[in-house]
């Protein structure tokens, strides 16, 4: 009776493991890859603590790399608008000061006020929006994104087309989608990331380039995202 009870203890601390509500969470949208699901799952991740750290890692320098090569990619031209989709709190600011207008979009409330701070720093002319890709009505010269595709976003056709839709006639859309990472799977964390060709799949009948690159992650190793730039 003795190792029964053990066993019937040490089953159901496994389940509860594997089947706590941020796992069950995570496995859901794994299978299903729903949008709603992905909004929850990361509203619950920025909360007001982890906002106040993104910003303090924002400044790591690690970042720099990965400022130094969005740069390349941001014309140098004040007529511009500019839409940062998933801004956080405003680690790529600094690139992206000297547009017409600036559209600071996330589902945290958290991070866009420390955003909105920097902005206003900075003396940027913007505006946030609180919400999801749908969320957006404006026309845009650049629409910009980093760290969300593959990560607390699904990326699909429907995806794109509605990228596609908010650009202006010559615009441009600039943003990553996370790879899938042999080396270093985290089931739990990556589960909407894909691979360079599902991505490419995905974009056929659109103008566009990839590019697989391995970031500095703060995790201390290097991370894969393959950089999508997509022409009007």
């Amino acid at each position: 009776m003795k190792y029964i009870k053990k066993l019937i203890g040490f089953t159901y601390y496994k389940l509860k493991k594997i089947f706590k509500p941020s796992n069950l969470l995570y496995i859901i949208i794994s299978k299903t890859k729903s949008k709603f699901l992905s909004t929850i799952r990361a509203k619950k991740i920025y909360g007001i603590e982890t906002a106040k750290q993104l910003a303090i890692d924002d400044n790591l320098e690690i970042y720099e790399f990965h400022k130094s090569y969005f740069e390349k990619f941001l014309p140098s031209n004040k007529n511009l608008t500019l839409l940062d989709f998933g801004c956080g709190t405003g680690r790529y600011l600094e690139l992206q000061k000297l547009y017409k207008k600036i559209y600071l979009v996330d589902i945290s409330k958290y991070n866009l006020k420390i955003a909105s701070e920097v902005a206003d720093k900075l003396e940027i002319n913007f505006e946030t929006i609180k919400g999801s890709l749908n969320s957006i009505k404006s026309k845009i010269d650049i629409f910009f994104c980093v760290g969300v595709f593959g990560q607390q976003y699904p990326f699909n056709k429907n995806t794109v087309n509605k990228i596609y839709s908010v650009l202006q006639p010559t615009g441009k859309a600039i943003f990553t989608v996370k790879s899938i990472d042999y080396k270093n799977q985290e089931v739990y964390k990556e589960v909407l990331a894909l691979d360079e060709s599902s991505i490419q799949n995905i974009l056929k009948g659109f103008n566009f380039s990839t590019e697989q690159v391995s970031f500095p992650s703060i995790r201390g190793e290097k991370e894969s995202f393959v950089v999508v730039e997509l022409n009007k």
